[in-house]
């Protein structure tokens, strides 16, 4: 067993082979649902990083929505759901965050990562899709502070939230729709129509 497998061994924590980011509890069930549903009937791992609680959205609860999000992971067969607490409307591609998302990254030590493109309108999502891009340095560095050992997932990914003009690849979700649109009402503090 090498150096870094017993320290993963040690942490209890085995890897995921997909982490998905969003920056508000419902942005990876919207984004990128529908790839997430066909990857659990592959029997994929995956966990999801919520950013923010989505505290200033307009509607629901911090209560409600943190409800819906622990609500639909189960329901996708995440291995976990966890939030780092980022301040709604006020996510900052930092330093600081940088190494926030690069020790998610390096404990759970996925082959893939998920997250917003960072052109949206939404600053939140953009600032999302940048700290993620910007946080691969930080996973691979040996001098880290960082208990967790160094890791270079294979690829890192980019979902569409809102711009559709020319995604570089899509993936068909045509036989899971109606699962995703149920997906999506799991949140109805945000899709419902009241």
């Amino acid at each position: 067993m090498t150096e870094d497998q017993q320290k993963q061994h040690k942490s209890g924590e085995s890897p995921v082979d997909i982490l998905l980011f969003g920056a508000h509890p419902d942005d990876v069930e919207w984004g990128v649902g529908g790839t997430v549903l066909t990857s659990k009937a592959t029997g994929i791992s995956f966990g999801i990083v919520d950013l923010t609680r989505g505290e200033m959205g307009s509607r629901g609860t911090t209560e409600e929505r943190d409800k819906e999000a622990e609500d639909a992971a189960s329901w996708m067969g995440a291995r976990f759901r966890e939030n780092l607490g980022l301040p709604d409307c006020g996510v900052i591609d930092s330093v600081d965050n940088r190494k926030k998302i690069a020790s998610v990254i390096r404990r759970w030590r996925p082959k893939l990562v998920l997250a917003p493109y960072w052109k949206d309108r939404h600053p939140d999502h953009a600032a999302t899709g940048h700290l993620i891009q910007n946080a691969a340095v930080y996973c691979t560095l040996k001098k880290s502070n960082d208990p967790n050992p160094p890791h270079k997932p294979s690829a890192y990914l980019y979902y569409l939230l809102h711009h559709f003009t020319s995604p570089s690849m899509v993936v068909d979700i045509s036989d899971l729709y109606p699962r995703k649109l149920e997906l999506l009402r799991m949140h109805a503090s945000q899709f419902s129509k009241t």
